[in-house]
């Protein structure tokens, strides 16, 4: 429910919890590990890829997103509100909502014009 929603992110955030966060996040390490698997896949991916970043992200921070776009240059990436952090989705669900359907706008098929004598 979206109160267990709020009552998560204020037990995230007290008492600056949000700052360990990255030290007990197990995929950090992982993330390492197993880059070139996963940069690999996400570079010879054959459907669009877009990233929603929150720049208060502490596991992720704003370096990521000129990294994102070097490793990365056929996808795309909305950047939100620079308060908004690692859960875009709780602190700006609309945010997160209107990306997603931008981003679904720029690749429907159905947002595609017809190919020159095609109906």
């Amino acid at each position: 429910s979206s109160t267990d929603f709020v009552d998560f992110y204020v037990m995230v955030r007290w008492n600056d919890g949000q700052d360990v966060l990255p030290g007990l996040l197990q995929y950090v390490a992982e993330r390492r590990v197993n880059r070139g698997a996963w940069v690999g896949a996400l570079q010879q991916s054959t459907i669009p890829v877009h990233m929603i970043y929150g720049p208060a992200d502490v596991v992720n921070p704003p370096p990521f997103v000129d990294r994102y776009k070097e490793l990365l240059p056929q996808a795309t990436i909305t950047v939100l509100d620079k308060h908004i952090g690692h859960y875009p989705h709780w602190e700006a669900p609309m945010s997160v909502l209107m990306a997603y359907f931008g981003f679904l706008e720029k690749v429907s098929p159905l947002a595609q014009a017809p190919a020159p004598g095609k109906t």
